[in-house]
């Protein structure tokens, strides 16, 4: 298990993903986190500042489960998951088929997993 607890509580999923699905996972939810950390810091008294941390943790949650293997999938988490499914279906038909495919298999293998599915 990772040095930090990703799981918080006995209610832990466990996640298993092929490396490729590892990679783009954590490619994609660092990229996000450090996105919301850049919106912080060059708008520290944004009215939004609170909703970007709460998801900039939400995120660190799952790099962190990502590798623990397991996660407990909070609130946050589920519907961070959820809205990247809804947002990855809607720009689906402007994709390359195979990288389409092999994006929402990973990531609805995560929503699965996590129970944030559609």
């Amino acid at each position: 298990m990772a040095s930090t607890d990703p799981t918080g509580a006995e209610h832990a999923v466990p996640l298993s993903f092929s490396a490729a699905e590892a990679e783009y996972l954590r490619q994609q939810l660092s990229g996000f986190k450090a996105d919301l950390e850049d919106d912080l810091k060059t708008f520290p008294d944004s009215s939004l500042a609170d909703r970007w941390r709460a998801e900039a943790g939400a995120y660190g949650r799952l790099l962190a489960g990502l590798e623990a293997g397991e996660i407990v999938a909070d609130p946050d988490v589920r519907r961070l998951v959820h809205e990247w499914l809804e947002a990855r279906s809607e720009i689906d038909d402007f994709d390359l088929y195979e990288r389409v495919v092999f994006e929402h298999r990973t990531l609805r293998n995560l929503g699965d997993q996590i129970g944030a599915g559609r």
